[in-house]
């Protein structure tokens, strides 16, 4: 288990979206029972874009955790987005994580 401030990062898989599709993932942490202080932040080329990509907020029910709509913006066509949502337990902080491989148009999968 991570201490507090720690983020293990956890692969939960790759996804795949064309610019201008818009999703909404939710995440499913089997070892709680529940969860509190949920976050999301999204990285391009290791670098913060959440403002282009996120809108609305992290909502946390049990051990669920529904993240905010994520929109692939036009021109990141053949990009990587990561999304790291992250979740408070008893003190210590979890993160997973969700790849969205970025399709250009046009592109088969």
């Amino acid at each position: 288990m991570a201490k507090s401030g720690e983020l293990p990062f956890v692969l939960e898989g790759e996804q795949i979206m064309r610019e201008g599709e818009s999703r909404v993932f939710s995440i499913v942490w089997p070892q709680f029972t529940t969860m509190s202080t949920a976050g999301t932040e999204a990285f391009v080329n290791g670098s913060s874009d959440s403002a282009a990509i996120i809108s609305g907020s992290t909502a946390v029910s049990g051990n669920v955790q529904t993240l905010p709509t994520i929109t692939v913006p036009t021109g990141y066509g053949g990009l990587a987005i990561v999304i790291e949502p992250t979740v408070s337990v008893s003190g210590s902080t979890y993160a997973s994580g969700i790849v969205i491989r970025v399709l250009k148009p046009g592109q088969e999968s």
